[in-house]
């Protein structure tokens, strides 16, 4: 199957994984493995793609330290209220034109969405309620996706030391697979309860934001646990197009808005162990 990724860039032919590695496995050593949140810190998105491109490994120590301190990088201005406009108009459409389903990450596998409900939150390791749907680089149908998301893909993989596009051209029987979730948290029940982000594959989440707290939806959304066992809401520090980065393993999750308002939309990047994978990890109850 052929991907829908664009030649590599100069800076990702020279990018050194192992020095990113060194730095991550020193600061690992000396902080720990984060697993609660301390604060945020924030980036505009040509600053960080430009630390990228001149291979500044100073500024990337620098970032790489916070997030091991336990801090969430805001990257902002990634997507354009266009690129959300599209993004939402697509998948609607998508839903649309096919009913909710589900499909386990094997070969063959192609697009699909599914509407999780009360009644199918148990079939998951942690209870959830959202409207998912899942895109795969295989599938032409994405195309207009990868193309918005593909540099911040990226740099986040590069940042969390791995080479800029690990798992690209990846089928499920190949290994672990580049797969793109977008989600809408419909008003009133939307949510995801606490957990942690498998970091084996990738030692960062990847989320991208796609609504306003107080504009298009209430209350709730997404949060964070402090070294004091708090929970911290973030949604009032996130606006549409950024995205949000922080170590896997942080206590983070989803709380359903007021009913009153509109949904929560979000996306995710995630580099999944398929099924074929013996010892599967994913998402685990915090």
């Amino acid at each position: 199957m052929s991907t829908v990724y664009s030649p590599s860039k100069k800076w990702m032919k020279e990018f050194n994984t192992e020095k990113i590695n060194l730095i991550w496995n020193h600061l690992m050593s000396t902080y720990g493995k984060p697993t609660k949140f301390r604060g945020v810190v924030s980036i505009e998105f040509e600053v960080l793609n430009q630390i990228f491109i001149d291979n500044n490994l100073l500024e990337i120590e620098n970032i790489i330290k916070k997030l091991v301190e336990g801090d969430m990088l805001i990257i902002r201005g990634v997507l354009s209220s266009d690129d959300i406009n599209l993004i939402k108009s697509e998948v609607k459409n998508f839903r649309e034109s096919e009913p909710s389903s589900f499909h386990k990450l094997t070969d063959g596998v192609m697009n699909f969405w599914r509407d999780i409900t009360e009644e199918v939150s148990n079939k998951y390791a942690v209870p959830q309620i959202k409207k998912t749907s899942y895109w795969f680089p295989w599938d032409k149908r994405s195309l207009f996706i990868y193309g918005k998301i593909e540099s911040i893909y990226r740099i986040l993989k590069a940042l969390g030391g791995r080479h800029p596009n690990e798992f690209e051209i990846n089928t499920p029987s190949m290994g672990p697979v580049d797969r793109v979730q977008i989600v809408e948290y419909p008003a009133g029940t939307g949510k995801l309860d606490a957990h942690h982000d498998p970091s084996h594959n990738q030692r960062l989440i990847m989320s991208g934001y796609m609504s306003k707290q107080g504009t298009d939806f209430i209350g709730g959304g997404f949060w964070a646990i402090n070294n004091k066992g708090e929970k911290i809401n973030l949604e009032n520090q996130l606006n549409p197009g950024d995205f949000g980065t922080c170590y896997a393993d942080i206590v983070h999750g989803v709380d359903a808005s007021d009913p009153s308002g509109g949904s929560r939309w979000f996306i995710g990047l995630y580099s999944n162990d398929s099924d074929y994978a013996i010892d599967r990890k994913t998402i685990r109850p915090a």
